[in-house]
């Protein structure tokens, strides 16, 4: 099988697509034909070599979505998505490659109504999201959340499950396009900017109604 395996760490590092066997089933383990893998900020971080413990050559990544090939708890041909513990991509191969393995307890179906792009990206994001406002914020129908880095991937995440939630989330951002993507992503309200520059303290208004906060 072909795999995209990062042979030395560094920035730049040096990757290149290798020819590997295919990995080999055990238990606890299933075997996923790959359809897509995620590129995150741990990946990057591990290539540049500013991770630690990790050893070339290594396939990245740790999440993703594909096919069951052979496995105990699904039947071949499901469609699933997959997220690693602490050593898939790290200390093991992760699924940069045309076939990984997947931690059963780490395994989900993929639901019909999500597409590939979807499912690969619902993972790590959204599920460290609804992590943090359950067990460790706790949050509540009604409450107000606030949301720094409101329009990165996992504060998209951290809006749109607040709001699943029952929650308020307000976007912390920078400039007034970010506030118009986070208004667009969930954002319950956001700063309002009026003409150039950063105001010293911005205004919030509602997205619903634009009354100021």
């Amino acid at each position: 099988m072909k795999a995209i395996v990062t042979r030395r760490f560094g920035n730049p590092p040096m990757m290149a697509v290798d020819e590997r066997p295919r990995p080999a089933v055990h238990e606890g383990l299933t075997l996923v034909r790959m359809h897509s893998a995620t590129i995150n900020q741990l990946s990057n971080t591990i290539r540049r070599g500013d991770f630690g413990f990790p050893t070339a050559p290594l396939a990245l990544g740790n999440e993703g979505v594909g096919i069951v090939e052979e496995s105990d708890r699904f039947a071949r041909g499901t469609r699933v998505e997959f997220y690693g513990r602490s050593d898939l991509g790290v200390s093991v191969d992760g699924p940069f490659q045309q076939w990984a393995l997947a931690w059963d307890d780490r395994l989900l179906q993929l639901p019909d109504g999500l597409d590939w792009a979807e499912g690969a990206v619902l993972t790590v994001n959204y599920l460290t999201a609804y992590l943090a406002l359950t067990k460790a914020a706790k949050v509540r129908s009604g409450q107000t959340v606030p949301v720094s880095g409101a329009t990165g991937s996992l504060g998209h995440a951290v809006m749109q499950t607040a709001r699943a939630l029952g929650a308020r989330p307000i976007a912390l951002v920078s400039s007034a396009h970010k506030a118009r993507r986070a208004a667009g992503a969930g954002a319950w309200a956001g700063p309002s900017w009026s003409g150039r520059g950063h105001p010293g303290r911005p205004k919030y208004a509602r997205k619903t109604s634009g009354a100021s906060r």
